[in-house]
């Protein structure tokens, strides 16, 4: 095998925007339970920088890249999944529960021989003060309003109106929440 194989194996994996190393330091040392909450919060922050110090992340919190813009105020739970190759925004004060997944890509299914064809994506945004509860799944191109309530195991493949409270999968409308 050549070096520069070899090297391109191990320095990074297909698909990926970072480095083997990157992912390493991010995804597996940072996310040990080790570090106290707001000081993981502070080192994530050195590798990415759309991270605000005012939020909280907690262990096990998986980054596919650095694209991903996190507002002040937001707690990330344990295990939430951010596959951040086309984007992802979360606004002010918004809270993920454990074993959430945003997935920005996805592929093409058209081709009969391979239906895991080629890769495409889109960003997600969440407004300011939503919800977003545990084990539900974001798919790609997905905006979310502001204050919007996303019930536990949720499959949300659409976007949704402000002040709601969504569940099911997919996720349907279940009430209008209060705006005061």
């Amino acid at each position: 095998m050549k070096l520069g194989r070899l090297r391109e194996i191990l320095w990074q994996e297909a698909g990926d925007r970072h480095s083997v190393l990157w992912l390493f330091v991010v995804n597996d040392v940072l996310g040990l339970f080790i570090f106290p909450a707001r000081i993981r919060t502070q080192l994530l922050r050195l590798f990415i920088p759309g991270i605000h110090p005012r939020a909280i992340i907690r262990a096990h919190v998986l980054f596919k890249s650095k694209n991903v813009t996190i507002g002040p105020g937001c707690v990330i739970s344990y295990r939430v999944m951010f596959d951040t190759r086309d984007g992802i925004t979360l606004g002010n004060n918004v809270s993920v529960g454990a074993d959430a997944r945003f997935l920005t890509s996805d592929h093409d299914v058209s081709d009969p021989t391979k239906r895991s064809g080629k890769g495409f994506g889109s960003p997600i945004t969440i407004g300011d003060g939503s919800r977003i509860a545990v084990g539900s799944t974001i798919l790609p191109g997905v905006t979310i309003g502001n204050g919007v309530v996303v019930g536990a195991c949720s499959l949300v493949r659409a976007d949704l109106d402000e002040h709601t409270l969504y569940a099911g999968v997919p996720a349907k409308e279940i009430r209008k929440l209060p705006t005061e």
